[in-house]
């Protein structure tokens, strides 16, 4: 038997596949377009990666930054004052010494020879005027006489103290308390008068000495802070201090002398010879907020950067949501089994400890923001910050306060949404389950003020502990959903439910 269109009839199997998959083709549509009506008040956004940093405070600067080599204040070259072999060294270069210490000893046997040869005739021409003194008083010799031999002994003592003086010459000693610095000389080495073998140097203070512009002069004064980096140094900082501005500027360079002194204590890294970064503070903002330069974003009117922020978005019906206008506080409770004397009244999630707060309160800094243990994980409050948007017709969208982790774990409980009376009124009341949590990324003007290394102060825009992104704002656009991935300080902001 065969069908209208020629074909041989199926069996009554084939029969029941024909008629049953198409109706699981409707009954999958119907199940679809449910969906989808079902996800209408929370469709369903793509949330951008991004990395965050806080705002903090910290004091920033304006400085003069030039490159010099630090010096210690006082280094002497030792020199020998005689000639001879090199015996024995006492100190090796680090060694700390004190004024007059002895570095080194030359051989002495010949200068010590010539001691004992000068004393010798010291002790005889003294011999021979104390006898012409007595022969004189006899009038025996002539006054010419003793006047000869009184000048004999005065000449042969002071070639005596000549020789022993020569003899002392033979210890090398330092003639300032310090660190050696340098030696150039070995035991048998036969070294000359007036020859270098060693360096001493005081490192308390350390000098940098640097040759400012002339322009910049009258932004210098003695007693002025100075920080210095030194490059084979990374992360350490050396505090300094001008001490000296130089009353002539040099005519060839059209600069002025300034000198920095660095305070040296014992078992800093510092040395003499370092190539060194002397930032001159020329200004100075106290407790000022600082973000990264790399959060700004330059636009024609100004910089911006991406505030991130914490939203609950609740899908209300339209009678309820009138009950709401934008820039009410309200106050979102869940976990019910608690004591409900646990929040009473005046405490920082109730409604007279919410009443009079000003704008954008709710911050680290702000102490009705701060939940007691109890009510950490019982109440989140907020701002209503929109209407109508992605909750459906009666949605309201709010952004949360501080103490928002943990809202996350409400959903899909009862919460109540209690708007925060004014003017003495009762708070209104709604209840509802539906909620979706989303952290946004919105666009904040700010004005700048100093900058200093990779931050730059923030003068207005921001709040302390606001969340900026770092990294990721080039995708973004104001409103945007984000998901944080890392980030310096960075928070816990809620996570996007999908």
């Amino acid at each position: 038997m065969f069908n209208i269109f020629g074909e041989k009839n199926m069996s009554k199997p084939g029969i029941i596949n024909i008629i049953v998959i198409p109706l699981l083709i409707i009954l999958e549509s119907a199940l679809t377009g449910l969906n989808r009506e079902a996800n209408a008040s929370f469709p369903q956004k793509a949330a951008i990666p991004v990395e965050v940093a806080h705002v903090r405070k910290k004091d920033i600067n304006t400085y003069l930054l030039i490159n010099c080599t630090i010096e210690a204040e006082k280094q002497v070259d030792i020199m020998t004052k005689t000639s001879g072999q090199v015996k024995e060294i006492l100190v090796e270069e680090g060694q700390k010494v004190a004024e007059g210490q002895a570095l080194a000893k030359l051989d002495e046997t010949e200068s010590l020879l010539a001691l004992k040869d000068a004393k010798i005739r010291c002790e005889n021409a003294k011999m021979i005027y104390e006898r012409s003194q007595g022969t004189y008083e006899d009038k025996i010799t002539s006054k010419e006489q003793l006047d000869e031999s009184r000048l004999q002994y005065e000449t042969s003592m002071v070639d005596y103290e000549r020789k022993n003086l020569e003899y002392t010459y033979n210890t090398i000693t330092s003639p300032i308390a310090g660190i050696v610095v340098g030696r150039v000389i070995e035991v048998g080495n036969v070294v000359q008068k007036n020859q270098k073998v060693f360096a001493v140097a005081n490192f308390n203070p350390l000098l940098a000495r640097i040759h400012v512009p002339e322009k910049d002069l009258s932004k210098l004064k003695e007693g002025q802070p100075a920080i210095i980096t030194i490059e084979s140094l990374p992360g350490l900082q050396f505090n300094g201090v001008v001490k000296m501005i130089s009353p002539v500027v040099d005519p060839e360079s059209g600069t002025i002398k300034v000198t920095i002194e660095i305070e040296y204590t014992e078992g800093s890294p510092l040395r003499p010879g370092m190539f060194a970064s002397v930032y001159t503070i020329t200004e100075q903002h106290a407790n000022a907020l600082i973000i990264p330069k790399k959060a700004l974003l330059f636009e024609s009117e100004g910089a911006e950067v991406f505030v991130v922020k914490n939203f609950a978005i609740l899908s209300l019906s339209e009678q309820e949501a009138k009950k709401f206008v934008v820039g009410d506080y309200v106050k979102l409770s869940f976990g019910f089994d608690l004591n409900p004397s646990a929040v009473s009244s005046g405490s920082n999630c109730s409604a007279e400890g919410l009443k009079s707060r000003p704008p954008h309160a709710g911050r680290k800094d702000d102490p009705v923001a701060q939940p007691t243990d109890h009510e950490a994980e019982k109440c989140v409050t907020g701002i209503v910050s929109e209407k109508s948007a992605s909750g459906g017709p009666g949605g309201i969208t709010i952004e949360l306060l501080e103490g928002s982790d943990g809202i996350a774990e409400a959903t899909g409980s009862r919460i109540d949404i209690e708007k925060v009376g004014a003017n003495g009124r009762s708070p209104l009341q709604v209840q509802n389950d539906a909620l979706q949590l989303e952290t946004r990324a919105h666009k904040a003007k700010v004005k700048l003020g100093f900058s200093e290394g990779n931050e730059v102060e923030v003068i207005s825009g921001l709040n302390e502990d606001d969340v900026i992104v770092i990294v990721g704002h080039e995708d973004l656009g104001s409103g945007a959903a984000v998901t944080v991935v890392s980030g310096t300080e960075a928070p816990s902001p809620v996570v996007a439910k999908e």
